[in-house]
């Protein structure tokens, strides 16, 4: 009897190991998941709507689209949680439906700072510990800026892991980003290649002063 009990144990402890991989593998986006049917996205609307329709394949819930920006060559989906209004990521797709982990200002910020959604997504939340606060992690990006780029800080988005900081130019056109992860405090920033990007909705634009 008591082996019978030591066996039925293990394979519950299996299975609800292979349950928490399974939620912690659908989390780290970027990936392209079985029955994700790949298409082509030709403006802002669709683009919003792939994304949709990628976050309900991988198992994602309680997530909104916040804005889309489009440079002609891809768009960019950046995405929300509607609970907390803490940004969640941004995709980066192709308008042939190529959809990857937003590579700008650095794969970094998506993909390892990223500590819900990321690659190294953490099954407890409460074992992230954010050493800077949004304030903190804007004056790092302020200061790692130098004043001959002619860029002011705009508004910002917290992600889990670091602080996106969106960066307008002398007439408040949004022109670029800095990343700073809260928990090291290292910086990255760039500028937009080929202007400003169009955004969908126009009042999500940061150069609007949303």
């Amino acid at each position: 009897m008591r082996v019978r009990l030591v066996v039925v144990f293990s394979l519950f402890a299996v299975l609800l190991g292979s349950h928490a991989q399974a939620s912690h593998v659908r989390a780290r986006v970027g990936i392209v998941p079985d029955g994700f049917e790949v298409k082509a996205v030709p403006d802002a609307a669709a683009a919003a709507r792939y994304v949709r329709s990628y976050v309900e394949t991988l198992g994602l819930k309680g997530l909104r689209i916040r804005r889309v920006a489009g440079t002609g060559e891809r768009f960019y989906v950046y995405v929300a949680e509607e609970s907390t209004g803490r940004g969640a990521f941004t995709l980066e797709i192709t308008p042939q439906g190529r959809l990857s982990l937003r590579g700008f200002p650095s794969m970094e910020p998506e993909m390892m700072w990223n500590q819900k959604y990321g690659h190294r997504a953490r099954r407890d939340l409460a074992t992230i510990r954010e050493r800077l606060t949004p304030g903190q992690a804007l004056a790092r990006a302020a200061k790692a800026i130098p004043a001959s780029a002619g860029l002011r800080i705009g508004s910002q988005e917290h992600y889990y892991g670091y602080l996106l900081v969106f960066l307008l130019d002398r007439q408040g056109r949004w022109v670029g980003e800095a990343a700073v992860n809260t928990v090291s405090g290292r910086v990255v920033w760039a500028r937009f290649g080929g202007g400003p990007p169009s955004v969908f909705p126009p009042s999500a634009d940061p150069g609007s002063g949303e």
